[in-house]
């Protein structure tokens, strides 16, 4: 299992966990990211499409890989192209505000912990 999995498995009560078949569409172009999201199995794409029909392909995920968290604290957090399950794909979505929640929380963990440490070596 990938480290970003073994990760948000730690945390299921922040997660959404979704089953998508091979062929649908996750996001349009231009939809407002609001998670970021781990391909916990299957394969995934992020494309465009043209009106001359060309097709480009930005990228192909798999199990383990990341996508929207380049996107979901940008100034402008708009899919740059269409996300497309290619397999039978389970994703894992963690939005923003969850994120920040565990953030938040492990912050508060690793400071009492870190202020022992700077204590310890004055």
């Amino acid at each position: 299992m990938n480290n970003i999995i073994q990760i948000l498995a730690k945390y299921p009560q922040y997660l959404e966990k979704r089953s998508f078949k091979a062929g649908k569409t996750i996001f349009l172009e231009n939809d407002t990211c609001k998670s970021i999201a781990a391909v916990k199995s299957g394969e995934i794409s992020i494309k465009s499409y043209f009106s001359n029909g060309k097709e480009v392909t930005y990228n192909v995920l798999t199990e383990g890989q990341m996508f929207g968290n380049n996107l979901v604290f940008s100034s402008n957090p708009r899919y740059r192209g269409d996300v497309i399950s290619l397999k039978d794909s389970e994703i894992w979505f963690l939005s923003k505000e969850n994120l920040l929640k565990i953030l938040k929380v492990t912050v508060k963990s690793l400071l009492p912990n870190m202020l022992c440490l700077i204590n310890m070596s004055i």
